[in-house]
């Protein structure tokens, strides 16, 4: 598949058709773009999958989107959807400080809006990111590798060319277990890596301070809920959902001043929310709520509590960029 996008991307920037289609609105309907991190380069002893772009290729993707689509607030979809014209939305999850420091002045500097959707344990310094602290463990062991066990159907080597997808497989074998063992799952890992847990007050600079959230609401930038602790929400029971959920947007009204009515789901894909999420975002007057996949927005528009995002991911090139974002069906090749 990424031969394919990449042929693709090639095809368009010698034919000069990429230029073109940004002058031609060829679709309809709306693209929402999500990012995590933005920052020059990760650090090796945190998760490189949350890792966007960097804040020069931030900087030329919003040029780009600021001079060659209608770039829209969160709030605006459900009636611009259905209009003619390409229209556009950012979004960031979880609440990373780069966030602040580097997205925030781009995004200024090209009167763009954009939407942050914070897991506001992160901020208060109460909860850690689970990926973030298995891509620690992985890169403080010292052991060579990582054998089969009750948890792990084959060995994981740790050696420093394949720590990355170490961190990737042990991530997905995290997200795959039922939520009563996943905190289990950590504590196993802490013991076999031989790296213990890591100390919460290392994470607390990775993380923007409520202040900083009050400067992205006064620059006219959205301030959306990710919940309380970033758990996966399916499967969770619902009195612990309802915690999460009500949880997120008490705090962030009494930070900010205003409750959110937009939501988006923590790691985002089909089976990270059920219908009880649903319910109880209803319940709690959200009007929107965001996955992390599917694709452009159509009309009609979809369900309002079912939102489909498009992933921006690290080093990816201008063209890939640009291809994705003016022919919506390079997304899914």
């Amino acid at each position: 598949m990424k031969g394919k996008a990449e042929m693709l991307d090639r095809f368009l920037e010698a034919t000069g058709l990429g230029a073109l289609l940004l002058r031609v609105p060829a679709w309809r309907g709306a693209i929402v773009l999500t990012y995590h991190r933005i920052a020059d380069s990760a650090r090796e002893v945190l998760d490189p999958g949350v890792w966007s772009a960097s804040p020069d290729d931030f900087d030329a993707q919003v040029r780009l989107l600021a001079q060659h689509f209608d770039v829209v607030r969160l709030e605006e979809l459900g009636k611009r959807v259905r209009g003619r014209g390409r229209c556009l939305a950012i979004t960031f999850d979880d609440g990373y400080r780069d966030n602040w420091e580097h997205a925030l002045p781009i995004l200024r500097a090209h009167a763009v809006p954009a939407t942050f959707f914070l897991t506001t344990g992160f901020l208060d310094g109460t909860a850690a990111a689970w990926w973030d602290e298995i891509a620690w463990m992985v890169a403080c062991s010292r052991r060579p590798a990582l054998p089969p066990d009750p948890w792990l159907h084959a060995e994981v080597p740790l050696d420093p060319p394949a720590r990355q997808r170490a961190a990737e497989t042990l991530i997905e074998r995290y997200k795959a277990l039922s939520a009563d063992l996943r905190e289990t799952f950590l504590d196993h890992l802490a013991d076999v890596t031989g790296s213990g847990r890591r100390p919460a007050r290392d994470g607390i600079a990775d993380w923007m301070t409520w202040e900083h959230a009050r400067e992205l609401a006064a620059a006219g930038m959205t301030i959306g809920a990710h919940t309380v602790t970033h758990p996966i929400l399916a499967g969770l029971p619902c009195a612990r959902q309802r915690e999460e959920i009500e949880g997120s947007l008490q705090r962030v009204e009494t930070e900010t001043g205003r409750r959110p009515s937009l939501f988006s789901y923590p790691v985002g894909l089909e089976e990270s929310a059920d219908a009880g999420t649903r319910r109880l975002l209803a319940e709690a007057g959200i009007r929107m709520a965001f996955l992390n996949y599917g694709g452009r927005l159509r009309s009609p528009s979809p369900d309002p509590l079912r939102m489909p995002r498009v992933n921006v991911w690290r080093g990816m090139r201008i063209a890939r960029f640009r291809a994705m974002v003016t022919l919506p069906q390079a997304q899914h090749i």
